[in-house]
């Protein structure tokens, strides 16, 4: 709940109800758009920007609630937000040796979801085990 619906009181004595707003969660990714609700419900010019820096300034965010794939907060809405984006960079999980027998590893960002990037993937690259020969020309 944003802002439970209330009561306002009118010069003449009477009353209205102000109606509240609140922050409905859709399906099984538990997704809320606020440019959706704010076409559906009719909000007033500002009332979207209240609600995001609403749920970006909740405890609950950065730990129940967090950003769609693709969302991107602008600088306003990282300074208000509650937990900070990190600015983290995988690599990829391969290591091996390099031409001076040095133990290194892979500088390649890992693809979504993975621990290895496409080049080292052990899912997509079939390693073949086994001997290799090669026949001498001079023989």
């Amino acid at each position: 709940m944003f802002r439970p619906s209330r009561w306002g009181f009118n010069p003449d004595q009477t009353r209205t109800l102000v109606k509240g707003i609140s922050v409905d969660f859709e399906g099984p990714q538990r997704i809320y758009d606020t440019e959706k609700a704010e076409r559906l419900h009719g909000w007033e010019p500002g009332t979207r920007e209240e609600v995001e820096n609403y749920i970006l300034r909740s405890p609950k965010y950065g730990r129940d609630i967090y950003l769609a794939a693709g969302q991107e907060l602008t600088q306003e809405q990282q300074d208000i937000a509650r937990v900070k984006p990190k600015d983290v960079r995988r690599f990829c999980k391969e290591i091996g040796f390099n031409a001076d027998g040095e133990i290194s590893q892979c500088s390649n960002q890992p693809a979504v979801g993975k621990d290895y990037c496409d080049q080292h993937d052990p899912e997509r690259v079939q390693i073949r085990k086994g001997l290799t020969t090669t026949k001498d020309a001079t023989a």
